[in-house]
Formats: structure tokens, C-alpha cells, sequence
């Protein structure tokens, strides 16, 4: 979601009314953006020609026979196909957003092939489309002028330059913006010398005449694309890319050193390959809150906290943000530790409390070993409960010893298949210190995180047990 955005949206819900969480009846998984833009002055002459390659699979036990796509009301479909390029039907038109104040969207609903069942098929589609970008502000979006200029423009989801998955209301709108992370590349021909910067890192670029042809791709999973095109000048501070505009304050540069060198202290080095973007907008764009890239303003002052909070995507295990994968507690902890000790305290006593009440509503969960909890079915549980293991252990080894373990996980386990069982047999291997080695077979592999937190009335007699 937008940090701006998310204000400015006020303006669009009617006050009265409320919405359903919805579920989405997909899950995307790679996406190709191919797009030709012409930028121009006037609105009327600035023109895209796209095509998005995209696969999904069926999220839900129902089986999907339609999908729904948004794009920007001055976009026109030409048309989708699937597989060996058989065309779909596809029924379109321009509409009201429910729950906004007059924002227009073309809305299509694509009618798949065939029935898609959950974990049955990935199907792929391409949709061709082609037209302006209609500045968005128009209808009360506030921070989304986007349009094909050849000063500044961005190709984001927000504005709908290219499909989003979703039907024409708010709610489900909201839901897409945040969807989970996948991987993404966009191919863009972009004429004059503007620079492209943003949540996809370029991986090629060749100029032809005045076009400048540029492939970009997501590094690891990634939130939608957000793209900016502007007179941009690049730097790089270590796994950080810093694109400032003519007009930005270059205070940012120090701060941005600042917060990389911070997060090294405390977590060790980034994976290896894994980068980011640090970009300023004009005042009148709000900023995307898209993993891979962090916005800012020209001459806004950077929030400090929340840089650092952004580039921390670098270092998470679980980028995806995964229910039941090995690092969502791992990655929970980490978080708290960039935010300063008394926020690991706090977090560290109600990681401990919640667990207590997860154990009592379920017995029989305290019995089962870290390692088995996807197997026996706690994959929403097995992220508090590894969070509060993980915390234990870096109480037990200390800070320096932790921070050490921490920086060698992330270079050694980031890559590949891995489980809890196979985190496990690491801190078997590499932890020495003799009240965590206890600790780490108690719970990971001996099943006996009930019987310890039954027998512990705070975090700071369950640290007892193992001191």
C-alpha cells in the first residue's frame, strides 16, 4: 500500500461503508512487463503499447474459470491469449470503482481455457493493450499524476499502467496492491535519455538512435513493480542503489550510508546478489511502498527509522513472507532488533505471552518438535513459536555470539530448498555454547516446548531452565 496513498484513498471511500476481507481467488507467480512508450507534452500524444505475460495458480478450493484485470481508463485491450496462443473471450468496459468517489477504470473479465483447480495447473496469459496514461489526480488520487511525460512519469501498479488482478472496488483493489511477492521482468523502450529506476534492478540496456531499450528483473520475490522515469543520477553504496533526481537533497546520500552501515553492524551482510533501490519522486507523487525499492521526496527529510526499515527487506529470509516457512519467526526477530533494544524487550515478552496462550488453547502442540510443526499442520503457530525460540537463543548466546550466528544463517541458508529441519541441524552444527545447544535439541528436535513454558511463569524463568 502507499504510505501517501493511503491517506489520500480517505478521499475516495464513501464514509459510510464497509467492506469484507476478501479472499483472492489467485496466486501470482512470474509476471513480463514488455512495454513501447512514447512520452510526450500533451497527455493526448504521450502513447504505451504493452503486452503482460503473467502465471498464477487457483488459491481457492473452488475452481477458477474467470479471472478480473483493472488497467487505466485511457488504456484499451486488444487482446489475451493463452496457451499456444489461442485467444480468450474477454468482456470489458469502463466503470465506477465501488467504494470510491468516481474513479473510472477499465475493468475485463478473461474467461481461462479451461478450469483451474488449486494446485492443478499454472496457466499463462498474455494481455496486449495499448493507449494514454490518464493522470489518475483527476479523480481525486492524490500523489498518482501519472502520465507519459518525458520530464517524469512511472509505470506502477498504482496508476494501472499495466493489469491488476482485482474487480472494480476498493477493497479488492487494496488486496492486489499487496499481494505476495513474485518474481517480475519488464522489458521497456523509452525514448531520450531518462533513466529507468525502481523495485526491478536493470540487468541490460542498449540504445538504438534516440530509444533506449532496457531489461529489468527482481532480484529475488518482489512487490508489484513500481517504475520511475526521470533525469535520474545513480550511485551505488554497497548493496544499494541511490537514484537522485536533479532537484533532491543529497543529505539522503549519508543517510542512506548511515542506515546500510547500521544494519551490517547488527545483522551482518546482506546475501549475496540481493540489491535495492533508493529513489526520490517530485513532491507531487506520493511513494509506493514496494519491496525491492524505497521512495522518497526531493526535499522532504527522510525518515530515518523507516529507511532503515525498508532496506531491511535485503536481509530477510523469508521474502515472500511465507506462513510456515523456516525463517518467518527468524525474520520477525530481526526486524525487532534493527528497532533498538527496549523494542526487543517488549517484543520478546509478548512473543512469550501469545505463545503461552497458543500452548494452553492447544496441549497437544507443545509436544511436537519445532522441526515437525508443517508436518503435524501449525503453520500459522510455527511463526510465533520460532520467534520466541529464536529470541531465547540470543539471549542465552549473547548479542555478539548471536549476531555472528544470524550473518552466517543468512549466507549459508538463503539459497536453495530449506526447512526447519535443515536450520536445525545448522545451529546443531555451528551453535557451542552448552546452555543453547540444551535449549536448541529441546525445542527443535525433543518436542519439549510445552512442558518448558507450562514451568514458566515469565520470559525470564524459561531462560532460567537452560542458565
Amino acid at each position: 500500500m502507499l504510505r501517501l496513498l493511503s491517506f489520500c484513498l480517505v478521499l475516495l471511500f464513501a464514509s459510510t461503508t464497509t467492506y469484507a476481507t476478501q479472499t483472492d481467488d489467485i496466486e501470482l507467480l512470474n509476471a513480463t512487463l514488455v512495454a513501447r512508450l512514447h512520452l510526450a507534452q500533451k497527455p493526448e500524444d504521450g502513447q504505451m503499447v504493452g503486452a503482460y505475460q503473467v502465471s498464477f495458480r487457483a488459491n481457492t478450493d473452488e475452481p477458477v474459470t474467470k479471472v478480473h484485470i483493472l488497467l487505466n481508463p485511457d488504456l484499451q485491450i486488444l487482446k489475451v491469449v493463452g496457451a499456444g496462443n489461442k485467444p480468450l473471450k474477454v468482456s470489458e468496459k469502463s466503470t465506477t470503482v465501488t467504494g470510491s468517489r468516481g474513479l473510472m477504470l477499465r475493468a475485463a473479465t478473461i474467461t481461462l481455457a479451461k478450469p483451474l483447480k488449486k494446485d492443478k495447473g499454472r496457466p499463462e496469459i498474455v494481455i496486449h493493450y495499448k493507449g494514454h496514461l490518464k493522470d489518475l489526480s483527476t479523480y481525486g488520487v492524490e500523489g498518482v499524476p501519472d502520465r507519459l511525460h518525458p520530464d517524469f512519469t512511472m509505470i506502477r501498479a498504482e496508476g494501472f499502467a499495466y493489469p491488476v488482478f482485482a474487480k472494480p472496488d476498493m477493497a479488492a483493489i487494496s488486496a492486489a496492491w499487496s499481494r505476495k511477492p513474485f518474481h517480475q521482468v519488464a522489458f521497456l523502450d523509452v525514448p531520450g535519455s531518462n533513466t529507468v529506476v525502481g523495485n526491478l534492478a536493470i540487468a541490460q540496456k542498449t540504445t538504438s538512435g534516440d530509444i533506449t531499450t532496457l531489461e529489468l528483473k527482481s532480484s529475488r520475490p518482489t512487490g508489484l513493480m513500481a517504475l520511475a522515469i526521470g533525469p535520474y543520477s545513480t550511485s551505488v553504496i554497497g548493496p544499494v542503489t541511490l537514484a537522485l533526481l536533479p532537484a533532491a537533497d543529497i543529505a539522503i546520500n549519508q543517510q542512506v550510508k548511515g542506515a546500510v552501515t547500521a544494519l551490517e553492524e547488527q545483522l551482518g551482510a546482506p546475501a549475496s546478489g540481493v540489491r535495492m533501490t533508493v529513489a526520490t519522486l517530485p513532491s507531487n507523487y506520493s511513494a509506493p511502498d514496494s519491496q525491492g525499492a524505497y521512495f522518497t521526496h526531493d526535499s522532504a527529510p527522510v525518515n530515518t527509522a523507516e529507511l532503515k526499515g525498508a532496506l531491511f527487506n535485503m536481509w530477510r529470509m523469508n521474502p515472500e513472507g511465507r506462513a510456515g516457512h523456516w525463517a518467518e519467526g527468524f525474520d520477525r526477530v530481526m526486524e525487532a532488533i534493527i528497532e533498538g533494544q527496549p523494542n526487543v524487550a517488549a517484543f520478546a515478552d509478548t512473543l512469550f505471552a501469545t505463545s503461552k496462550t497458543l500452548l494452553s488453547n492447544d496441549p497437544a502442540m507443545g509436544k511436537v518438535a519445532l522441526t515437525d510443526y508443517i508436518i503435524e499442520g501449525y503453520d500459522d503457530e510455527s511463526g510465533t513459536i520460532s520467534a520466541l525460540a529464536f529470541v531465547v537463543l540470543r539471549q542465552l548466546m549473547g548479542e555478539e555470539a548471536f549476531t555472528n550466528l544470524i550473518a552466517e544463517m543468512r549466507q549459508e541458508l538463503s539459497a536453495g530448498y530449506i526447512d526447519m529441519a535443515s536450520a536445525a541441524e545448522f545451529l546443531d552444527q555451528t551453535v557451542t555454547d552448552k546452555d543453547a545447544r540444551k535449549f536448541i535439541k529441546n525445542w527443535f528436535a525433543s518436542g519439549k516446548v510445552g512442558k518448558d513454558m507450562d514451568r514458566s511463569g515469565t520470559l525470564k524463568d524459561l531462560l532460567a531452565r537452560y542458565r
